[in-house]
């Protein structure tokens, strides 16, 4: 590190022997940056769409509260060289060691080596960075953006990627992941991290690569036309003004995240299904004719979809017009018949779920330790995520099984069944309102199905 620090005084130090003080009223940008335990945002306050938000991976999260807030400032003008290329620019940051460090440096390796890379950069781009501490009471935007959990930061299971990488090839470059979901070696981001070829995916060609494309909710809007549709309400109001053009875009970005993330991710697949098939029929997605919709809904149920297909494909077509402010196409009894038509078909009988063992669990509980992590990083589940978790997690124990959460309600009540508790108390315990739904649960031991037999007198 000591000869690192020679080699960089040595080229820089004509350069950089005297600096001229940034005034105020003549910085061209104003950077905010802050970080939490959990996660770093920032933001520059001359334009609309520059917020940076990212996780921290689980040893980062350890790390002192100088060292992010310090990698914070690196990371977001990593994320936003093309903003503040050839700017003065005035960083604010609520943590006075980082205004010291970027000034003075640091007589830790860690901290050094981040500071001397934002020097790099600066002189490379040349951008004239002064840093400047403030409360945090003036630093709450970007304070909030460190403490939001990203809603793009999704990712799929590795067995489902590895069934695609046999099935298409090996993919070449994963277009919009972060550094620690990626699945391939080569990658873009959202925003800047270790290892990325590049941020925003759609800067760079993508001919001659086997693409991994696993796109993040925020671009839901350009498939819908959610973004032109404002555009065109505003002007057809008469108004417009920059002020607007801003307030479109968060608009989009609120409308969007108006269901969970999960349900618009899956309302989303089921509308691109109905865009295709329609527009291979010469017919328009948005706005969409109901008899159109009810067609569609016709060709899911003659190729046998359940009715749970058809009740996501029913609803994710009313979403994208509801969103979009148009007339919904699936108000018509046509569509409405053929949805409770779905529920009267044929289909595949229930497949119940199996019990899990007593011993099973023991087994996991001594196979994890104390404690056993569903994933591993820091961020909030949904419901559905936390159920595939820990299912998961007793997949691992009951590999030849067709486990999911029923499995464990289901066990218990067989358990206690089996063992001549009280009907009243167990059904009470599992919180079941009729015997019909409670006796579902149960898997009746061989001995007391025999017991019917025994006591006949035969």
């Amino acid at each position: 590190m000591a000869f690192d620090e020679v080699v960089f005084w040595k080229e820089n130090v004509e350069f950089l022997n005297g600096k001229e003080l940034l005034d105020e009223k003549v910085c061209t940008s104003v950077v905010y940056t802050d970080a939490s335990g959990t996660g770093f945002g920032g933001y520059i306050v001359e334009y609309g769409e520059s917020e940076v938000i990212g996780s921290w991976k689980p040893d980062e999260q350890v790390k002192s509260s100088t060292w992010r807030e310090l990698e914070a400032v690196y990371r977001m003008l990593m994320s936003k060289l093309n903003y503040l290329k050839g700017q003065k620019v005035l960083w604010r940051t609520d943590n006075q060691n980082v205004v010291h460090i970027l000034c003075k440096g640091s007589v830790k390796l860690d901290l050094q080596t981040i500071a001397i890379n934002i020097a790099n950069i600066c002189i490379r781009e040349a951008i004239q960075l002064s840093p400047q501490w403030i409360p945090r009471t003036d630093n709450v935007k970007a304070y909030s953006f460190s403490k939001t959990s990203d809603c793009d930061d999704w990712e799929i299971k590795e067995y489902i990627f590895n069934h695609f990488d046999k099935k298409w090839g090996r993919h070449s470059i994963d277009r919009f992941p972060s550094d620690y979901n990626r699945k391939c070696i080569r990658f873009n981001s959202k925003h800047w991290c270790t290892g990325t070829e590049g941020i925003d995916a759609f800067n760079y060609a993508w001919a001659g690569e086997n693409n991994w494309i696993v796109p993040p909710p925020s671009l839901i809007a350009k498939w819908i036309q959610l973004g032109q549709t404002i555009e065109d309400e505003i002007l057809a109001a008469g108004v417009t003004s920059e002020n607007f053009s801003t307030l479109a875009d968060r608009m989009v970005h609120f409308l969007i995240h108006s269901r969970s993330d999960n349900t618009t991710k899956l309302y989303h697949g089921a509308f691109r299904r109905f865009e295709k098939f329609i527009i291979s029929e010469g017919g328009v997605a948005i706005p969409a004719e109901p008899i159109h919709v009810s067609l569609y809904l016709t060709k899911l149920l003659d190729s046998g979809s359940s009715h749970s297909v058809l009740q996501t494909a029913f609803y994710a077509i009313k979403w994208a017009h509801n969103i979009n402010n148009l007339d919904d196409p699936t108000d018509n009894n046509f569509a409405k018949n053929l949805l409770e038509s779905s529920k009267r078909q044929e289909h595949s009988p229930k497949v119940k779920k199996d019990i899990i063992d007593s011993a099973d669990i023991v087994k996991l509980c001594e196979k994890s330790g104390r404690y056993y992590s569903l994933i591993y990083k820091n961020k909030p589940l949904s419901y559905t995520r936390a159920r595939e978790c820990i299912v998961n997690r007793l997949k691992e124990v009951c590999k030849n099984l067709n486990i999911g959460l029923h499995s464990l309600r289901a066990s218990g009540a067989t358990k206690a069944a089996n063992s001549n508790v009280s009907d009243r108390c167990w059904k009470r315990h599992g919180r079941w309102k009729s015997d019909s739904a409670k006796d579902g649960y149960v898997a009746d031991s061989l001995e007391h199905r025999l017991e019917v037999t025994k006591h006949l007198g035969i």
